[in-house]
């Protein structure tokens, strides 16, 4: 709805947030200290990840007179849609530390809030199963 109090008083808004959806393939070069024993081995990877955008939408949070309303908008806002990087990951068995740095801009070209550009990067912790 474009007339939703957020879009007029978009200072009513307590929360809100953009989402992306990517489906990804990956490419990742592995080197394992101990082959036989990957339970017990310091490994190294490295690689990179494609996606392509198949959603994208806001949700925003704000207070109408004392009733907390969400709304949902289905629209990409201008999100590029194709989106690269490159990760690195270091790990000790099935336990690991990794990072992503996204190559590709969040936003098409003059299409992000108020004509910036922005990246995304991500780390944090894997545990692999297998």
């Amino acid at each position: 709805n474009l007339l939703s109090p957020t879009r007029i008083y978009p200072e009513l808004a307590t929360n809100s947030m953009l989402v992306t959806n990517y489906i990804e393939m990956p490419i990742e070069f592995r080197f394992d200290t101990k082959p036989e024993d990957l339970g017990r081995s310091l490994n190294f990877a490295i690689g990179g990840r494609i996606g392509y955008l198949f959603d994208a939408f806001t949700k925003v949070k704000y207070d109408d007179r004392g009733e907390v309303v969400k709304v949902k908008y289905k629209l990409n806002h201008g999100v590029n849609p194709l989106r690269y990087g490159i990760y690195s990951r270091i790990g000790l068995g099935n336990i690991g530390l990794f990072g992503f740095v996204n190559l590709s801009e969040l936003f098409e070209e003059n299409q992000g809030p108020l004509g910036t550009t922005m990246n995304s990067y991500t780390v944090g912790i894997s545990v692999n199963g297998f």
